[in-house]
């Protein structure tokens, strides 16, 4: 499905256009703006495939088939008429396998393909869990790009032999749009071989992942224009050649920056997946390993980052089994969930369905769905979902603040809770302010800052990006509410307890 939304009224002329992609798990997102002003955006879903349990893939020559209309789109729509910058940003981890003519050698393996697990685990004994925390800022698991990596040199060694680059989603739109290499520090720091001591590729986790240095791209600033748009991309795009495009940023990265973050505010992003994020200082990124921190897109800068791999991906599914006629299936199974009481009436749903991530680091966790009985409604159901994924927000918070300090409010960005109910339920649930801006792409706005920084418009992309946020809506926790919510999270507390004690067992 494609989605345009146009122009909103201006007057004058257009003086500096910057084309922003933003290609998510779900969907292809291109924004087009004026300065830091949003003219235009358009959307197309991305297929995934799953060929077997636990596996899920994507078609990389797919994604550029999908951006070049979806610019079309977002141009047409904004009356651009000419571009000064293309910003990219993208879903991070997943592993893209690039041959020497520089095109995909194969589907990329997404970041929730469970394929490298085993390869995950002996990466950890070799290097030491601590030294890995330390120097990558990452536990060592699956979802990462050195673990797929190595795991294709034991599944299919020819093709690991003839792979010239080894890249994530966000460097090979670059590497198609301009014929050079690249990647930046916010997406090498999610692959488990970035140092973040040193600022270069880190040789003993290259080493033990079984990988050569040569099959890395060079290493540059989110902010670096490296290339220019080739005139085949051009035609691609509906664009002229010769347009720099901007490395960019990982999408959480892009995210924060996009939303303004730093000091005591939180960004809580629902998409297919929700990353619970701070932005601190390099030297200051938690000590303690349950907590990833990547590279921000501020040089000096980490990601405090806990991350729940299928929260919106749940409410996906649940809409699915609806089987709903609704345009917008989720909205619609959203305002059904408002009908619902707090605490849904007793349900409790954990929304592990592919593994707990968070904190807790429990690949073989699954879901739970717990508290049914004859007067369950479907609301009810609609309504515990959205309050599990809250309450494993509020739970991140919690460890967050205890390794990093007071956490004083939450912005909100991605469409997972975008609506009114489920910003105010974030709210209600974590018992602190939700900020919510009219802006629902906050990726877009983060890949559109860091290309004007690129190209000069600005030099300091996160003061333009509290700027343009304004006040937005803020939601405040209800009072009258916190036993009922109380109660709610002790069930939830005690179910994770149990799908955690049977995934150890």
């Amino acid at each position: 499905m494609t989605v345009v939304r146009g122009a909103p009224h201006r007057s004058g002329r257009i003086d500096h256009v910057i084309v922003a992609i933003d290609l998510g798990t779900t969907n292809a997102k291109v924004g087009v703006f004026d300065g830091p002003r949003l003219l235009a955006t358009a959307s197309r879903a991305i297929q995934t495939v799953h060929p077997g349990p636990g596996r899920a893939e994507q078609d990389p020559d797919g994604w550029l088939a999908t951006v070049g209309p979806t610019v079309h789109e977002a141009c047409a729509a904004a009356g651009a008429g000419s571009v000064d910058a293309i910003g990219l940003t993208a879903q991070s981890d997943s592993l893209v396998v690039v041959g020497n003519d520089g095109r995909a050698m194969g589907p990329s393996l997404l970041w929730m393909d469970d394929r490298g697990t085993a390869e995950a685990a002996r990466f950890e004994r070799d290097l030491g869990r601590a030294a890995i925390h330390r120097r990558t800022g990452l536990r060592s698991a699956a979802n990462y790009t050195a673990a797929k990596a190595a795991w294709l040199k034991e599944a299919d060694p020819d093709r690991f032999a003839r792979a010239r680059w080894m890249l994530q989603p966000k460097d090979y739109v670059h590497l198609r749009l301009t014929g050079v290499p690249a990647t930046d520090p916010s997406s090498a720091s999610r692959t488990l071989l970035y140092d973040l001591e040193t600022g270069d590729w880190w040789p003993d986790a290259v080493a033990a992942a079984g990988l050569s240095a040569t099959q890395l791209p060079p290493l540059a600033p989110s902010a670096s224009s490296v290339g220019t748009l080739t005139a085949e991309a051009g035609r691609l795009l509906g664009l002229p050649s010769g347009i720099p495009v901007v490395i960019g940023a990982a999408d959480r990265a892009a995210e924060a920056l996009g939303l303004g973050i730093g000091g005591p505010e939180c960004m809580i992003s629902t998409g297919t997946a929700t990353g619970v994020a701070l932005a601190v200082p390099l030297a200051e990124r938690p000590v303690d390993d349950r907590i990833t921190s990547p590279a921000h897109a501020i040089a000096g800068e980490a990601l405090a980052l806990l991350s729940i791999p299928t929260s919106g991906a749940t409410v996906e599914w649940l809409a699915g089994i609806r089987g709903s006629r609704a345009r917008d299936r989720i909205g619609s199974l959203t305002a059904l969930a408002a009908t619902s009481e707090p605490g849904a009436r007793g349900v409790t749903v954990v929304p592990t369905f592919h593994g707990a991530r968070s904190f807790r680091w429990e690949p073989r966790a699954r879901g739970a769905i717990v508290g049914l009985d004859l007067g369950t409604s479907l609301a009810d159901l609609a309504r515990a979902f959205m309050e599990g994924i809250a309450f494993e927000v509020a739970a991140c918070l919690a460890v967050l603040e205890r390794a990093h300090g007071p956490i004083d409010h939450s912005r909100l960005t991605g469409g997972g809770f975008a609506s009114p109910f489920a910003s105010q339920l974030m709210a209600d649930i974590t018992g602190r302010p939700a900020h919510r801006s009219t802006e629902r792409d906050a990726a877009l706005v983060g890949a559109m800052l860091i290309a004007g920084q690129a190209i000069g418009r600005w030099t300091d992309p996160r003061a333009q990006a509290v700027a343009r946020l304004g006040a937005g809506r803020v939601l405040v926790p209800r009072s009258e509410l916190q036993a009922a919510y109380a109660a709610a999270a002790d069930r939830y507390r005690d179910t994770v307890d149990s799908v955690l004690a049977m995934a150890a067992d």
